[in-house]
């Protein structure tokens, strides 16, 4: 079984968890805490994607920071983020927003 001990105390945590759930990114719903935001900025900028698959779009404001970060680092690919309802609140030509199943990804 795994742990889930960690060196942060839980009242940092928590505060972490607060402001991840308050989070938005131009406005829109975000959902990312500061340490998703810095690894996947170095996955990103390391890797150089040729796509980038989100599972999980919320209101889709990770999709638009993937989109940005990757614009801003030069990377030209497509960011596609799939939820069950996909959000409808904005729309980005960089960005396609499918309706699909996390446990089910075969049939999206």
């Amino acid at each position: 079984m795994r742990s889930f001990k960690t060196a942060f105390p839980p009242d940092l945590l928590q505060s972490v968890q607060a402001g991840t759930m308050a989070y938005t990114y131009k406005g829109v719903r975000c959902l990312k805490d500061p340490f998703d935001l810095a690894i996947n900025l170095k996955l990103i900028w390391d890797l150089k994607p040729k796509s980038l698959i989100e599972i999980g779009s919320n209101q889709g404001g990770g999709a638009l920071w993937f989109a940005d970060m990757l614009s801003i680092a030069g990377i030209g690919c497509p960011v596609v983020s799939i939820d069950r309802v996909p959000p409808t609140g904005f729309t980005d030509p960089r960005i396609a927003f499918l309706a699909g199943d996390a446990a089910r990804l075969g049939d999206t």
